[in-house]
């Protein structure tokens, strides 16, 4: 009995560390294999990102970040996806336009995906950690055609009551709510664009005919007045305020830029509507800080922080100005509101909409969207004291820059004037393992001044040094000769596999202008 009861235990042991060992086995997803079999190409959206954790205490640190960047690479593949397929998808789309799919495309954040999920794991044998991110394609577009019939349904709904109280003389409550309808407009746009370019399907959803009934109400009210900067700011600052009115917005909300369109370009009209629409939310009771307080509240405290930004779009003979509240933390958009200014206003006061170097910024940026650094684990920021969302200075304004990796690695700036002129600010600068992960600042601001209009910095980071720029120094700093095809061949140019090189690139669109 006593050999019996041993062998029985023995067993149970046996399958005790059997069911242990099992249980320690990497997820199948972790290989590219297990992520095929499990979310198979055109039925599933998939982020994945792996890195190593040296050691165990700080496994949780670098699986929360792999998560974050999982997410945000489902987020830029749908981006790359919305704007490679709108020319088609438009075609198949009645109501919409071009514009729309640009429009959603740069507005378009993790937050709009319903039935994104994640799922983290650490190898503590090879102290490697994995994050995967994934949302099925058919749920996600059930869920867009769901939340568009019920918001097709609000809308309607709102434009009947402001019609009412319009007849009975309540004039403020109609405005308020016409104004109600945009930001369900904008949601509306961003699910019909998700299930013409996810889902390559059309709606029968009049958007825009929804849109123009908001339009006709609003500018029956008002009797067809033209409106000022001074005013158009007013509706935007008021029509945000009576949208988050229900919300508490407690902590701290800094003021971002405005850009033109789709291209990330500023402008001396950018400025005035900055600081014209700052006062006028300043007046309707919004709480805004300076761009200092609010990059110290997202890293060092658990405080709510929202960013005001938006873009305008040339639109007949009128300027539309789109304005959206957006949380930093999650990247959800708040609030969203659109207002018209006429061109004639621009016009009589001499205020270009455009940055002077246009043409020549716009050729620029395509240069430098052309084959970019493919994700190779080196993760590099870079930002100025204004943020890295399209930054405005003004003539005298200081810019201090800061730069971050996420290993060890060589740095170069490169900043691009708005006279066509290139400056190499930083040349190998080396980030060793003790500035892994920290913040650094450049030790000397920048001043602002003259050319302006609009400038780019670009930020470029490799594991081994870089190869010399032909350069002169005048006035200070070193311009480089080289033309760009040269300068981007330096940094993206063929590399020896058995180097194991790797690089990464990013970039800041800054707008100057005088005061």
């Amino acid at each position: 009995m006593k050999k019996i009861i041993q062998v029985f235990c023995f067993l149970q042991l046996s399958l005790l560390i059997v069911t242990f060992s099992f249980s320690q086995q990497p997820p199948s997803w972790t290989t590219s294999s297990g992520r095929n079999a499990m979310f198979p190409q055109g039925q599933y959206l998939v982020g994945f990102k792996s890195d190593v954790a040296d050691y165990e205490s700080e496994a949780d640190q670098v699986l929360g970040n792999l998560e974050k960047l999982a997410k945000n690479q489902v987020v830029e593949n749908i981006r790359v996806t919305i704007k490679s397929t709108a020319k088609f998808d438009i075609i198949n789309v009645n109501t919409e336009t071009d514009e729309s799919f640009q429009q959603v495309s740069t507005s378009f954040s993790e937050a709009s995906l319903t039935g994104l999920k994640s799922e983290t794991y650490f190898d503590r044998k090879n102290k490697e950690a994995f994050a995967i991110a994934y949302v099925k394609i058919a749920d996600l577009i059930a869920s867009c055609k769901a939340n568009l019939a019920e918001k097709e349904k609000r809308v309607n709904q709102k434009i009947e009551s402001a019609r009412q109280l319009v007849a009975a003389g309540s004039i403020e409550p109609a405005v308020t709510e016409y104004y109600d309808c945009f930001p369900i407009l904008h949601e509306m746009e961003n699910d019909i664009v998700l299930i013409a370019s996810v889902g390559k399907e059309g709606m029968d959803v009049d958007v825009a005919g929804l849109e123009a009934k908001v339009h006709q109400g609003i500018s029956a009210i008002r009797k067809e007045v033209q409106l000022t900067l001074d005013q158009t700011c007013f509706f935007l600052a008021d029509g945000l305020k009576q949208e988050v009115r229900d919300q508490d917005l407690e902590g701290f909300m800094g003021m971002g830029s405005f850009t033109f369109q789709d291209t990330r370009m500023g402008s001396v009209f950018s400025a005035r509507l900055n600081a014209t629409l700052e006062q006028k939310l300043t007046r309707v009771k919004f709480n805004i800080k300076n761009m200092d307080e609010v990059r110290k509240a997202v890293k060092e405290s658990d405080i709510p922080v929202y960013l005001i930004s938006g873009t305008y779009w040339e639109e007949g003979d009128q300027i539309k100005i789109l304005a959206c509240i957006r949380r930093v933390q999650d990247g959800k958009n708040i609030a969203s509101m659109e207002e018209y200014l006429p061109k004639e206003w621009l016009e009589k006061n001499k205020i270009s909409y455009l940055p002077d170097n246009f043409e020549e910024a716009r050729i620029r940026q395509q240069q430098l969207q052309e084959n970019p650094v493919a994700d190779q684990g080196l993760q590099v920021k870079v930002w100025t004291n204004k943020g890295s969302e399209n930054p405005l200075f003004r003539q005298g304004d200081s810019m201090w820059v800061y730069i971050d990796a996420n290993r060890p690695c060589y740095i170069r700036l490169i900043y691009y004037l708005a006279d066509g002129r290139k400056t190499l600010l930083v040349d190998n600068y080396q980030i060793t393992p003790e500035k892994v992960n920290i913040p650094i600042r450049y030790p000397d601001p920048f001043i602002c001044d003259a050319p302006y209009g609009q400038e780019t910095l670009q930020l470029n980071a490799q594991t081994e040094s870089f190869s010399p720029l032909n350069t002169e120094y005048k006035d200070g700093y070193l311009f480089i000769s080289d033309d760009m095809q040269t300068i981007l061949e330096n940094v993206r140019g063929m590399k020896n596999p058995a180097q194991n090189i790797q690089r990464a690139e990013k970039r800041v669109d800054i707008t100057t202008v005088s005061r």
